[in-house]
């Protein structure tokens, strides 16, 4: 590890501690006088933006920076690239919303040009998934039965789809 590489791992992790720290005790202070003089709504509404775009961009740099380290013909080296695209993909719908937020000072549209991109997102992180399995499958590693992958998948989407929505809107 380069000394370049330590401080950028630096880097990442302050400002990861930093968020952290501004958005956290606000779950326990919400009234205190550091969330309603400073760090108010609007600040962290920013600040949270920034910080996602900043960590979306460099997961998806990072995920493609490992495939492209594996050599040419290993089965992870797909695997790798497919989240990379992904969260490249979230990276580019937060930031069309962030211009409507941040810099045009509007509410997010719906639909967006954003929505493609999250859209577009979720078979890249799914195909990742598959791919993962199979690649170290292939590999001669234990990574269950596809009865098994499918049960947990269910069990996963079950909970959130078996919920309707929150309504942000009145219902008069």
């Amino acid at each position: 590890m380069t000394a370049a590489s330590r401080r950028a791992d630096l880097m990442v992790g302050l400002v990861g501690v930093a968020s952290v720290a501004a958005f956290v005790p606000k779950l326990f202070w919400r009234e205190s006088a550091l969330y309603r003089d400073f760090l108010t709504e609007g600040v962290l509404v920013y600040a949270g933006s920034i910080v996602k775009l900043v960590f979306l961009f460099l997961s998806g740099l990072f995920a493609v920076r490992s495939a492209r380290r594996l050599e040419e013909g290993n089965p992870a080296r797909r695997p790798w690239a497919l989240p990379g695209g992904g969260f490249l993909s979230f990276f580019l719908g937060q930031a069309i919303l962030g211009v409507h937020v941040m810099v045009l000072r509007q509410p997010s549209p719906f639909p967006s040009w954003g929505d493609v991109f999250f859209v577009a997102a979720y078979p890249l992180l799914i195909s990742a998934l598959v791919e993962f399995i199979r690649a170290y499958r292939a590999a001669g590693l234990a990574v269950g039965t596809v009865a098994e992958h499918a049960s947990l998948a269910l069990a996963a989407g079950w909970g959130p789809s078996s919920r309707p929505p929150p309504r942000p809107w009145s219902a008069t």
